[in-house]
């Protein structure tokens, strides 16, 4: 059985993949995928990693996890999807020292000898630092933004950083990412690709967070037309989908408020630059698949 870990990040999805795996549960019951309840699998889990910190998990502690994972699933699972976006750490423990997530590898290495019987996958949404560390920030229940950025420079955080530490920590491991900022245009992509399915494989949900983008009359004909054109390529579905947000988005649901005390619009225009030009080293980075529109 294959593992998919997506661990994040924070302020992305939200849980909607969650959520649109769910629906699609009799679907992929039969591709033998099984989608374990999140209020049913992370608090074992965690308290089965936090107690990793002091000692090791016997293979009878690893069986009663996959109980508790598996408990409505058949037996023939071929692949386990699991979601939780504190997997690296609590809103305050995602920037330290210049990097994004500095716990990510010890989590990833406890993940990795839980269940080292079963290969996994990394599936990782990043947002442009401009907008990700006020989000934080506004989540992170604290007025104090040094709470936020611990002893470090926004110009100097990179999710490259993240993606290749964890690559020169993992060689062998599958990473999957895509940009918060893409995801109402790629959803059903992404959530596919969870699930190990082929891109046209039947699916539920997958205009679930455009939709909620457009204006009520923008949504309606939005359905409309998706339901008299069932069967359009990736690149027919982008092109529909970029037309119908260039005319029907609703502004008061695209906005960011960015909201970061001592934060200018020079900081602001210069970290999303950065965040292109660091795209394009995550483009490099070896065993990466950045899902792009």
């Amino acid at each position: 059985m294959k593992i998919i870990l997506h661990a994040g990040v924070h302020q992305t999805d939200e849980d909607g993949f969650l959520g649109t795996l769910t629906v699609s549960e009799r679907i992929l019951k039969k591709e033998k995928v099984a989608v374990p309840n999140a209020g049913l699998f992370r608090k074992p889990l965690r308290e089965m990693l936090i107690k990793m910190n002091k000692a090791a998990p016997s293979p009878e502690d690893r069986e009663a996890l996959l109980d508790v994972l598996l408990a409505d699933e058949p037996e023939d699972v071929s692949r386990m999807v699991l979601s939780n976006t504190n997997f690296f750490g609590t809103p305050k423990e995602a920037i330290d020292n210049d990097i994004f997530y500095p716990s990510a590898l010890n989590q990833l290495a406890k993940f990795r000898y839980l269940f080292q019987e079963n290969p996994f996958e990394l599936f990782l949404g990043i947002r442009n630092p401009a907008t990700f560390v006020p989000a934080l920030f506004k989540i992170a229940n604290t007025e104090d933004a040094a709470e936020i950025l611990t002893n470090s420079d926004p110009y100097a955080l990179q999710w490259s950083e993240l993606i290749g530490r964890i690559r020169q920590s993992i060689p062998e491991l599958p990473i999957t990412v895509w940009c918060h900022e893409d995801a109402p245009f790629i959803w059903g992509r992404i959530s596919r690709a969870m699930a190990g399915l082929a891109d046209n494989h039947p699916m539920r949900g997958d205009f679930a967070l455009f939709g909620s983008l457009l204006t009520e009359e923008g949504l309606t004909r939005f359905k409309t037309y998706i339901q008299n054109h069932p069967n359009m390529t990736n690149d027919q579905r982008y092109r529909t989908l970029t037309a119908f947000y260039e005319k029907f988005a609703d502004p008061s649901k695209i906005e960011d408020d960015i909201e970061m005390p001592g934060w200018s619009d020079t900081l602001i225009n210069d970290l999303t630059e950065f965040y292109e030009d660091d795209l394009e080293d995550i483009r490099a980075i070896p065993n990466v698949t950045l899902i792009e529109p």
